[in-house]
């Protein structure tokens, strides 16, 4: 039989594809990004790509397990366009070749650890939109014109009016 790196990269490809679907996980196989990118496998719904990589992918030599130029700039422009990205470099995966078990379980590992980095992105923007809300929150500062223009003068006016200020502010 052949190995990966004396066969069509494509059985690779195909073989990660394989381990997703057994794993359960729903993907795209070669997915247009918003650019003139393909995505290798990509789960659109979550703005996943992950990258099967070959060894033309990285360098040769002593570099032969750092990413090449091109594959460096090929994750940048995913990365751009808010992928989350993960490669599964074919070293790796040589040393799971034929057991389907373990490349189930890899290709788990690598979902989870993109669903860890948008929880993380998550919890990041939700941060700096509490710290942001304390002042956004603090109406002190507006002039008295626009505490009257927005009817917070007048008991009948001032919780609707609030809101329609909260909300103005919010939007800026």
């Amino acid at each position: 039989g052949t190995g990966l790196l004396e066969g069509a990269f494509s059985r690779f490809h195909r073989e990660v594809s394989g381990a997703l679907t057994r794993a359960g996980v729903a993907h795209a196989n070669e997915h247009p990004s918003d650019g003139q990118l393909a995505i290798d496998v990509a789960l659109p719904d979550r703005r996943f790509a992950i990258e099967v990589n070959g060894p033309t992918h990285y360098g040769r030599g002593e570099d032969a397990q750092r990413p090449s130029a091109a594959t460096r700039q090929r994750e940048r422009q995913l990365r751009r366009e808010g992928w989350l990205l993960r490669s599964v470099p074919w070293w790796e995966w040589e040393k799971l070749r034929g057991q389907a078990g373990l490349q189930e379980a890899y290709m788990r590992a690598v979902v989870k650890s993109l669903e860890l980095e948008a929880r993380i992105i998550n919890y990041e923007v939700a941060a700096r939109m509490q710290l942001a809300a304390g002042d956004v929150l603090d109406v002190s500062r507006e002039s008295s014109s626009t505490h009257a223009l927005y009817g917070l003068d007048n008991p009948v006016t001032a919780g609707y009016g609030m809101r329609c200020l909260l909300a103005r502010r919010l939007i800026e």
